[in-house]
């Protein structure tokens, strides 16, 4: 069990179900949210590691709620997905601090391992930080 929650914010139930089973045969907690206004407030609980966060939901749109989590919990890794893959929109995800962009329909093992990697990276930054702060005390 790695004990981290992942968040999957997505309109379509089907996605959120075959993530859901993905992601809990992997190890990790869920939690769901179907549209912008509720995906941005789960993604404020302190215990969410990670967000799945779709592009086009109702209420708001990902890219929306993806800026305010950078302001919100700007160490927070986020990774996008969309059925509508332009490179616009993955230019435009990225430049707002999205960790990666996947493309659907989506391989479960590619969503596993850009979720591992999007830990490990925050884990790195994490420890880079203490590290930092420990030499400055010193």
């Amino acid at each position: 069990m790695t004990g981290k929650r992942i968040l999957v914010v997505d309109d379509e139930e089907s996605v959120r179900w075959a993530l859901t089973k993905a992601l809990e045969r992997a190890g990790y907690a869920v939690d769901l949210a179907a549209d912008g206004p509720s995906g941005l407030v789960a993604a404020e609980n302190p215990v969410v590691d990670l967000v799945l966060l779709d592009v086009r939901l109702p209420g708001r749109d990902g890219l929306a709620v993806l800026r305010d989590l950078r302001t919100r919990r700007p160490d927070l890794p986020v990774i996008m997905m969309t059925a509508y893959g332009t490179l616009q929109v993955a230019v435009e995800a990225m430049k707002h601090g999205a960790y990666d962009y996947i493309g659907k329909p989506f391989d479960v093992d590619e969503v596993l391992l850009v979720v591992e990697k999007a830990l490990e990276a925050q884990a790195l930054a994490r420890e880079v930080t203490q590290l930092r702060q420990m030499a400055q005390e010193r």
